[in-house]
């Protein structure tokens, strides 16, 4: 993916940094979960539906590493098809999970 836009990145960097500017209020830490799809990572023919965009690290530290991971990823990854959403909803719903269980376990209740 990719296609100009303006700051010097593309439009995806540039959703990346409006959507962070627009969730930071709500939030009290600057950890981000980045994830990639539809990719051969490995470059084994096979096409990844969810794998961190850092290396070996789901979170990145604020919207800089956030667009450095993606910048590097870009690179390093033949991007593939078809795109399947259903892996990076199952991380996603597995972290929320064992993050509200931590939370709940956590406040004294």
């Amino acid at each position: 993916g990719g296609g100009g836009g303006g700051g010097g990145g593309n439009v995806y960097e540039d959703v990346m940094r409006r959507t962070i500017a627009a969730l930071s209020p709500y939030t009290t830490t600057t950890k981000i979960m980045a994830m990639g799809f539809g990719a051969d990572v490995h470059h084994n023919d096979r096409v990844c539906h969810c794998f961190p965009l850092s290396g070996s690290n789901y979170y990145v530290d604020g919207v800089q590493q956030l667009v450095e991971a993606y910048q590097q990823t870009r690179s390093s990854v033949k991007f593939s098809g078809p795109t399947h959403f259903s892996d990076i909803l199952k991380k996603v719903a597995s972290t929320c999970t064992s993050s509200s269980s931590s939370n709940s376990s956590s406040s004294g209740g």
